[in-house]
């Protein structure tokens, strides 16, 4: 489908909507083969629209501040949507 092929769908199926729900493969940040390519951060940056994380902490106390600051830091070392 390609970046244009993305964007082209995104704008087509959620014109005129108050809110979009979109998918991708895998988790945040893994996509195919152990890359960014199809991860729902990808997307989002490719679409430039918000994410929303829901996380199931139960248990969890200080492990998950580590986990999602750890998570969080890492964006910024993601190839641009322009990379491969």
């Amino acid at each position: 489908m390609g970046i244009d092929g993305v964007q082209s769908s995104y704008r087509t199926w959620s014109a005129g909507a108050d809110i979009s729900v979109l998918e991708a493969m895998g988790a945040l940040y893994d996509g195919e083969n152990g890359t960014e390519r199809g991860s729902a951060a990808r997307v989002a940056k490719l679409l430039s629209v918000p994410v929303i994380v829901v996380l199931d902490v139960w248990g969890m106390t200080r492990t998950t501040g580590r986990s999602w600051t750890g998570s969080w830091r890492s964006t910024r070392m993601c190839a641009s949507p322009d990379a491969s």
